[in-house]
């Protein structure tokens, strides 16, 4: 899978014996995100959160351009469970980066 943004910690990547300039990522992103496209069914995204959480992947926002509003989801190794729905008035931290905050408009804004 390749998500629209990931975020990995430069501490996850040396654990892991650093960056590989060939081949796929490894180790998995603590953090990835997924804007929907219109053609985007909830199924091909649940196929993803799915891939994701087996990989490793921590948490996922699901940033929908048309309602402005981004889904945070924690990810397990049982699924995905919601840590929050953000509307385009609220600001959220990151739960695998907690030093990132983002104001949800600020998604929005060209």
């Amino acid at each position: 899978r390749q998500p629209d943004v990931l975020l990995i910690s430069a501490e996850r990547l040396q654990a892991q014996g650093g960056l590989e300039v060939i081949g796929p990522l490894r180790p998995a992103p603590e953090l990835v995100v997924e804007i929907l496209s219109q053609s985007e069914t909830r199924r091909s995204v649940t196929r993803k959160l799915d891939d994701y959480a087996d990989a490793g992947v921590q948490e996922c926002w699901i940033v929908s351009r048309e309602a402005e509003t981004v889904e945070q989801l924690r990810l397990t190794p049982e699924g995905a469970e919601r840590a929050g729905l953000f509307a385009s008035t609220e600001t959220f931290a990151s739960l695998a980066f907690p030093a990132l905050t983002i104001p949800v408009s600020d998604l929005f804004t060209a």
